[in-house]
C-alpha cells in the first residue's frame, strides 16, 4: 500500500461522519443488503494515500462520498455474500493472497471503477483517482 507523509487516516465510519452522511440503503433490496460495488473500504484506502491538503474540505469529502453512494455504484446482495465481499476487500487491501473465487469480487470492482472513474470531476479528484488506480493494479 502507499505510505505518504501527512496523509489522512480515515475509517469508513469517520469518512461518513466527515461527509455528514451515512451508507445508502436501497428500499427495493428488502432483506438483501445494499452493496457498494466499489467498496467504501477502497475509497478510504485511496483517500489515506493522498496528502491531507488535497481533500480536507467537508464539501469535497461529501461530494466524493455522495458519488460512491450513488445508484450507479449500488446493488442488492444476499447478506452472506455482502459480508464475504467485504472480508475479501479487507484482505485485498492488506495485500493478502486471494483465492480464485475471491478474486472475482476484486475483478468486478476493478471493472466497475474503470467504468465510473471518469464521472468524478476532472482535475478535482486526480490524486484520489491515481491512488485508487494504484490500489486496484
Amino acid at each position: 500500500m502507499c505510505h505518504v507523509a501527512g496523509t489522512m487516516s480515515f475509517t469508513v465510519n469517520s469518512l461518513l461522519k466527515a461527509a455528514g452522511t451515512r451508507k445508502q440503503r436501497q428500499p427495493q433490496c428488502g432483506r438483501r443488503h445494499t452493496d457498494h460495488i466499489v467498496e467504501l473500504q477502497l475509497v478510504v484506502a485511496a483517500l489515506n494515500c493522498v496528502a491531507n491538503s488535497a481533500y480536507w474540505s467537508t464539501k469535497r469529502i461529501r461530494r466524493l462520498v455522495d458519488f460512491f453512494n450513488g445508484v450507479h455504484n449500488l446493488k442488492c446482495l444476499p447478506p452472506a455474500e455482502n459480508i464475504e465481499k467485504g472480508n475479501v476487500v479487507k484482505r485485498f487491501i492488506r495485500g493478502n493472497k486471494l483465492y480464485r473465487r475471491e478474486k472475482r469480487f476484486i475483478n468486478k470492482i476493478k471493472h466497475k471503477w474503470q467504468n465510473i472513474r471518469h464521472l468524478l470531476p476532472a482535475g478535482e479528484y486526480e490524486q484520489f483517482k491515481a491512488a485508487m488506480d494504484q490500489i486496484l493494479e
